[in-house]
């Protein structure tokens, strides 16, 4: 055997491995749950609190009129395709609903490839007033449709508990109609062949599995080529996050009021736009020496995150900071969906054993309030008919989960 044989086998024995251990099992499922969550708690917030701008900042009569939008972007989102005035109040209300959908989890891989074209069509309709929070809820959404966000903290994963893997009627005529939209938007033209491919593998992959769920072999491969594209996509998060730390750092530390101490006073009392607690920010402004080490800790916080990730008790100590530092901004600042916006991509870098703690607890707040329903309601968690008989031994997912919060079910527990 030749030195260049020898070195491909050992190139294999190390690779083959690796990719095991990374195909086996979806990794950070309550993390990417968490990040599902928050993303569309952003976007629905965003939504309701510009309802009654939304004319002004995305309908066709906005600040940039639809002519002229559509001479500077094309046909760029789906805000875009018409200037009707009830496509336009259609679009946003199916937003709306799309956003609480994914905060549920219903159908989660279908809702969040609509709530990513939903996104890039909000932020192609008013790209110059974006940020660097708006900027990660849109790199994120691109990325969610790959994950198995909704395998935990979802009514998709409840509905596996008590149904398995098989097909509800609900899913076919999900998957119908989502396929016909795709022939309709593929014949129209609107998008490049990049986004029509990653959406019609994506759709593909439904039926396909489907049909060859009788054999294990290949419902192994589907897992395997899932469990890989999730885990690669939480990397991905991951470092576009590590990316923005560093690039944010490195601006701030370029600039004199950052260099000398001051760049967090003029933050918050620079602008009366981003000052909504003008009490507050006198108060702290009084003390030097705490603007002073708000300022450069904020520098070193983020300069230092992505370095820290080599030691789990660092960087469980800098995310807590992390953490503060955004609520802190959303609050200070008035810039609440900004910091949840952060806050969710910040999630995957969240421990499991902290994910467990607050699953934990949420159960035995569930269990409380379920305590104190009416008796009806009780009786119908229960599983117990008007008859009064029971209906069947076991209780559903989500009341087997709140009664006994230690309890895991399997697809989650990986």
């Amino acid at each position: 055997m030749s030195k260049v044989d020898e070195l491909a086998d050992e190139d294999q024995r190390l690779l083959w491995p690796l990719v095991d251990k990374i195909s086996h099992s979806s990794f950070a499922l309550r993390q990417l749950a968490a990040v599902r969550i928050l993303m569309g708690v952003a976007l629905f917030g965003l939504l309701v609190r510009n309802f009654p701008y939304r004319h002004e900042l995305y309908g066709p009569d906005g600040y940039y009129s639809f002519e002229l939008w559509k001479a500077m972007q094309g046909t760029s989102g789906v805000f875009g395709w018409s200037s009707s005035e009830l496509w336009f109040e259609f679009l946003y209300a199916l937003a709306i609903v799309v956003s609480v959908a994914l905060i549920i989890g219903w159908r989660t891989r279908l809702v969040s490839a609509v709530f990513c074209l939903i996104v890039v069509g909000l932020h192609a309709r008013l790209f110059v007033g974006l940020s660097g929070g708006d900027m990660i809820l849109r790199i994120t959404s691109l990325l969610l449709p790959f994950t198995n966000c909704g395998a935990a903290w979802s009514l998709d994963a409840r509905r596996r508990r008590r149904k398995g893997d098989e097909p509800d009627l609900t899913g076919r005529i999900l998957l119908a109609v989502s396929g016909l939209a795709l022939v309709a938007m593929s014949f129209q033209g609107y998008y490049s062949w990049k986004y029509f491919l990653a959406l019609w593998l994506l759709w593909a992959a439904h039926p396909l599995a489907y049909v060859l769920r009788g054999s294990a072999s290949w419902s192994a491969v589907f897992n395997r080529i899932s469990n890989l594209a999730s885990n690669s996509v939480l990397v991905l998060i991951g470092a576009q996050l590590c990316v923005v730390y560093l690039a944010a750092s490195w601006y701030k530390i370029q600039h004199p009021e950052w260099q000398d101490g001051t760049g967090v006073y003029w933050s918050m009392l620079g602008d009366d736009h981003y000052n909504s607690w003008p009490e507050l920010s006198e108060f702290l402004a009084r003390s030097p020496i705490v603007i002073l080490i708000l300022t450069w800790g904020t520098v070193l916080l983020q300069c230092a995150f992505p370095f820290a990730l080599f030691s789990r008790k660092v960087k469980n100590v800098l995310l807590i900071l992390l953490l503060g530092e955004h609520i802190g901004i959303g609050v200070m600042m008035a810039l609440p969906f900004f910091s949840i916006q952060v806050i969710a991509a910040d999630m995957v870098f969240v421990s499991t054993a902290w994910m467990l703690y607050v699953e934990r607890y949420a159960g035995i707040g569930y269990a409380a309030v379920a305590a104190r329903a009416p008796s009806r309601l009780r009786k119908r968690k229960a599983g117990v008919p008007k008859s009064g008989k029971p209906a069947k031994a076991a209780g559903d997912g989500a009341g087997d989960a709140a009664s006994n919060p230690e309890a895991v079910p399997a697809e989650v527990a990986n």
